[in-house]
């Protein structure tokens, strides 16, 4: 039996799994970073050891990562890298690990190579608006190191801009500041990998603003 070409990421796995990036210490090289590459069978457990590689650990960014890894194996390509013949799974590294069971092995192959069922005919769409009240929103930015510029003041106020305009504005005591920019200066800023976090409840207000400075891992 011809074995079937090797299923690989399109646009939407990248943009699925992007929110982890500014999570995570390090992307590891199982998972796909850009359209094109591989899609391979994940080990079991591969949540909770993603979970390990946390920047902060929290409940919230737990659960975003098991969310966002279930809804990853839902997708048809992963179906039909399990169904694949000789299958194996592979940890964080791509190392393969263990081959899938032959009885996963097959349904999922019959999943992936199944007619896909007709699409009945809906309504145009619509859209409602639904407001829901939280306590705060969770803020969670990844910095580029080489734009945080040397201070001397007592109180730092940092803000982060995205491309579209949008702005948010973190307080901070300029010795948190400065602790973070001495962490920078010892890994170097072209490795090291520099996370703002903090709560917002008001718009473009950071608060409880904190900066998290980790090495990135060598592979």
């Amino acid at each position: 039996m011809n074995q079937t070409p090797e299923p690989t990421a399109r646009s939407w796995h990248i943009r699925l799994l992007e929110p982890l990036r500014g999570l995570l210490q390090s992307w590891p090289p199982l998972l796909p970073s850009k359209p094109g590459d591989p899609i391979r069978p994940l080990a079991i457990g591969t949540d909770r050891a993603l979970i390990t590689m946390l920047i902060s650990p929290d409940d919230e960014s737990a659960k975003l990562i098991k969310v966002t890894m279930r809804r990853y194996c839902m997708a048809e390509q992963y179906a039909a890298a399990m169904g694949r013949d000789g299958a194996m799974r592979h940890d964080l590294d791509g190392k393969p690990v263990e081959p899938v069971p032959e009885e996963h092995r097959q349904q999922r192959a019959k999943r992936a190579s199944g007619p896909r069922p007709a699409q009945p005919k809906t309504e145009p769409d619509t859209t409602e608006e639904i407001m829901v009240t939280v306590k705060s929103l969770k803020i969670t930015a990844l910095l580029p190191a080489d734009q945080l510029k040397p201070s001397d003041a007592t109180t730092v106020a940092l803000t982060v801009a995205a491309p579209d305009g949008a702005k948010a504005t973190a307080m901070m005591s300029g010795k948190t500041y400065r602790r973070a920019l001495t962490q920078i200066a010892a890994i170097g800023a072209d490795q090291a990998v520099v996370v703002l976090q903090g709560a917002m409840k008001k718009p473009g207000e950071i608060e409880s603003a904190g900066i998290a400075v980790t090495a990135r891992k060598v592979d």
